[in-house]
């Protein structure tokens, strides 16, 4: 079921995948890799990956 997250969240636009980040970005989005096994994370590493988040 990950992979298969993992393959849509890497076609959806740059624009989504920050949009689904955005209330992060104030507390703990600095901290994404210590997020645990989740969705939001999935969305980080994608995120990281595209060179939007560090």
């Amino acid at each position: 079921m990950k992979s298969k997250f993992e393959s849509m969240v890497k076609n959806l636009s740059d624009k989504d995948i920050m949009e689904h980040l955005e209330h992060y970005f104030k507390d703990v989005l600095h901290d994404w890799r210590n997020w645990g096994n989740n969705i939001s994370k999935i969305f980080a590493e994608e995120a990281h990956r595209r060179g939007l988040i560090k």
